[in-house]
């Protein structure tokens, strides 16, 4: 069976603790991983019970847990659900709707440096909280006012880690990372100064390696 790997458009700061507590990659698995980065995780698949693990980068991560370091960098890598000759899920969501899965922990990480990695779809505050332009799903003003205040209400004591914020790698054509789901509670933190959140992730296919190492030179 080809094992297609897909690897995440950003490096992403984690708390080392998150990863120190992940299991070793299996040696079939992580020897398909290209040129990972001193600490590299394959995110596993909740559906199929197959955990995330560690491809490599323990000692690493145990040490800044040792000397009191909050994040360390973290390159994500998944294995692709899409086919490699099939471009058309990497464009249209319907269509990719039916690859993805999440995997099975939580990262915790900054909200400050998230936002500066840009991988929201869109800024919400409250002004433009839950406004949604299609007319058939449309919010009234006041229940979208009071929808929001609510939810900003359920978090003034703290992030809940029950709620992860999703990451979807790989999102925008194959090649990617964008925030999937929790964009208002992402400004929330923001404007109420909570910076540790927690986000899981999901994952579908990638690009083919050819538009990837274009992207990469681009982004440079």
């Amino acid at each position: 069976m080809c094992i297609n790997i897909g690897y995440a458009s950003e490096i992403y700061e984690i708390d080392p603790r998150d990863i120190t507590v992940l299991p070793d990659c299996a040696p079939e698995l992580s020897a398909r991983i290209k040129h990972p980065e001193p600490v590299t995780v394959l995110l596993g698949n909740r559906d199929q019970n197959r955990p995330d693990a560690l491809v490599c980068g323990r000692e690493q991560a145990e040490r800044a847990l040792n000397d009191g370091i909050s994040y360390i960098p973290v390159r994500f890598c998944f294995v692709s659900n899409i086919p490699a000759w099939n471009l058309i899920p990497l464009f249209i969501k319907k269509f990719r709707y039916k690859y993805k899965y999440f995997n099975t922990n939580i990262y915790h990480l900054s909200a400050k440096k998230l936002r500066q990695q840009g991988l929201e779809r869109g800024i919400r505050t409250a002004k433009n909280a839950y406004a949604i332009t299609n007319k058939r799903w449309a919010i009234p003003e006041e229940e979208r006012r009071k929808k929001y205040q609510n939810l900003v209400d359920s978090m003034k004591n703290g992030f809940d880690d029950n709620y992860p914020l999703s990451i979807m790698l790989c999102r925008r054509a194959g090649l990617k990372d964008s925030l999937d789901n929790g964009h208002h509670r992402m400004g929330i933190c923001l404007d109420l100064g909570i910076d540790r959140i927690c986000v899981n992730f999901i994952a579908a296919g990638k690009a083919p390696d050819i538009l990837t190492s274009i992207y990469k030179i681009l982004k440079k």
